[in-house]
């Protein structure tokens, strides 16, 4: 699977910025775990694509961030 994660810090969800980009490999149909530390990364909006998978059937199971909020 190709995965990209993108970031936004305008008001509105425009002009994002790649943070991630990375090839997951097969797993034989198994749950996988990855995790990503974007440390110093400021965002609003965040954008997931996954761009290619191994079969016909992609999911993102869970998603969890964790961060400090700068400003409203």
């Amino acid at each position: 699977h190709r995965l990209l994660i993108e970031v936004s810090s305008k008001t509105q969800p425009i002009n994002f910025e790649k943070v991630v980009e990375v090839e997951v490999d097969e797993n034989d149909g198994k749950v996988q775990l990855e995790n990503f530390k974007l440390n110093g990364v400021q965002a609003r909006f965040i954008r997931i694509k996954i761009n290619s998978g191994w079969s016909e059937f992609v999911s993102l199971n869970s998603l969890v961030i964790e961060g400090d909020l700068i400003s409203k």
